[in-house]
């Protein structure tokens, strides 16, 4: 099962809050099936728990139930659309289709056509794989009406046309999750939070480990690079030459060619500090580099 599989199979076991929220998600089931107009309506799902909620809700709300075959259920004929399109407050062939905000004035109605709509035209990336929730519908005026909509539900969505459709899309995780909880999918919204807080957790253990090893391929460079000029110096005789310090200095690099300069000031015999030790380092290497 995919996530938006799960999704829409979690979104189906919802319940109604108040006798209107029927209509609402039919509504919104209708307003982003495959097909809703005056010759017909059709709506596609591979899942039996989608297809279940559907005809339950259509047979409620029409008073006649949707004709069956295969993945799709589907309305046809001016007896049948009729039934469809007064149930909604249309006109039958003088209504022009557009979202009825009287069957949408509660919260509990408003997210039972977010319901619908997500159930019907919904499409929900896995979060592992990132955040994205789209819905799609081939009727602009209704893509825009239910923009305007969510909006007012403080869940603004962006708006792009694809392939003759009109899609509504969020790719904010945070206002993903808002819009599935609305809808009554906690679980899912849950899933995409803990997703996110894996990732970002993941995120900072690789910065964290990427800076440390850089930090010490600094570390070890430097070293090396001191250890070859001290080992110059010495070659060339010139570090006996050297005060007393650098000399000290000097002798604890080559005995301990792994160590930070941090970890070497403690083993000076007189204390000394990291940008002093470090000081005393870069002399060496200039009068390395004057031989």
């Amino acid at each position: 099962m995919s996530f938006n599989s799960d999704l829409k199979a979690e979104l189906c076991s919802s319940s109604f809050v108040c006798p209107n929220c029927i209509y609402a998600e039919c509504l919104g089931l209708m307003l982003y099936a495959a097909k809703f107009s005056l010759d017909g309506l059709k709506l596609q799902s591979d899942s039996h728990t989608v297809r279940k909620r559907v005809m339950n809700i259509a047979r409620q709300v029409f008073g006649i139930p949707l004709h069956h075959e295969g993945n799709v259920l589907s309305l046809s004929g001016e007896f049948e659309m009729r039934y469809a399109y007064e149930a909604f407050g249309y006109e039958y062939r003088r209504s022009p289709l557009q979202l009825n905000r009287a069957l949408v004035e509660e919260d509990c109605c408003k997210a039972a056509f977010l319901r619908g709509v997500l159930i019907a035209g919904g499409y929900a990336s896995s979060p592992e794989k990132g955040y994205h929730l789209e819905i799609v519908t081939s009727h602009y005026h209704i893509a825009r009406q239910t923009a305007t909509l969510l909006s007012e539900m403080g869940l603004s969505a962006g708006y792009v046309q694809r392939r003759g459709n009109h899609i509504l899309y969020f790719k904010d995780s945070s206002l993903i999750e808002d819009v599935l909880t609305t809808a009554g999918a906690q679980t899912s919204a849950m899933e995409i939070m803990v997703k996110k807080v894996e990732r970002d957790l993941n995120n900072n253990i690789n910065r964290k480990v990427n800076c440390d090893t850089a930090n010490l391929d600094k570390t070890v460079a430097a070293a090396a690079a001191q250890t070859a000029a001290i080992k110059k110096l010495e070659e060339a005789g010139k570090l006996s030459t050297l005060p007393a310090p650098l000399r000290e200095t000097a002798a604890l690099r080559l005995n301990n060619p792994d160590l930070s300069l941090s970890a070497l000031c403690k083993l000076h015999s007189e204390e000394i500090s990291r940008p002093g030790l470090n000081g005393r380092m870069r002399r060496l290497i200039k009068l390395a580099e004057e031989l």
